[in-house]
Parts: structure tokens; sequence; C-alpha cells
């Protein structure tokens, strides 16, 4: 299983134990601005796009985008494009450092635990 396919069944056990909240689309573009602020980053603008089933959003690296595929993305989906604006464009290990960092402060600690326990099954 590559680091893809590892982050995306984590981020599915998460979902699956512990929902984050699916904000609706103005409230998750403000939400992501406050995050990105507390994060010292620029904020990426979040816009709503029809994508493929198997994406819940992209992150337009080039442009500072976050395009989701549903009106009201969770939050996971969120901080996880969030993570590839800020400079991981892999999935590899300091993205999801990065990503577990990010769940633990702007989520919850416990989703933050859970997310590290589902990446090292």
């Amino acid at each position: 299983m590559n680091d893809a396919e590892r982050v995306s069944r984590a981020e599915q056990m998460v979902e699956k134990s512990r929902p984050t909240r699916r904000l609706p689309l103005a409230e998750a573009g403000a939400w992501i601005e406050r995050v990105a602020h507390s994060e010292d980053v620029d904020p990426p603008i979040v816009v709503r796009r029809t994508m493929p089933r198997r994406l819940l959003g992209v992150a337009l690296m080039d442009s500072h985008v976050i395009v989701v595929r549903h009106a009201r993305p969770s939050q996971l989906t969120l901080l996880h494009e969030l993570t590839h604006c800020i400079g991981h464009a892999d999935h590899g290990p300091s993205f999801q450092k990065r990503l577990i960092e990010l769940v633990a402060r702007h989520v919850s600690a416990e989703h933050g635990d859970v997310l590290r326990a589902a990446l090292t099954v």
C-alpha cells in the first residue's frame, strides 16, 4: 500500500470512529482562513467543483486553492488539503506528521491521536 492509500484509509477510519464537523462552504472558507493564520501560513481559498467520486478534495498548490467535492466538506478534508498547500506535495512521513499536528490543534487532541494510531496500523 502506498502512502496516499495509507493516509486515505486512516482518514476513513477517523471519520468512521470520530467524525469531524462538516462545514457549509462559506464557514469552511472562514475556518480554514483562521487555521492558516494561526499556523502563520497564507490562507488558501476554498471552492467547490464537480470532481470524481474517489476524490473529496484537491489542493491546487500553485494557485493556493482548495477544491472540494461536497458543499459541506469535513474538517479533516480541509486540513488534508491545507497540508498540501503549505508545502507537502506527497503523502509521506512529513505530510502525515504535519496533518496529525493540524488535526490535534484545530479539531481535537483525541482526533489527532486516532489519526496517528490509524496511520501506524
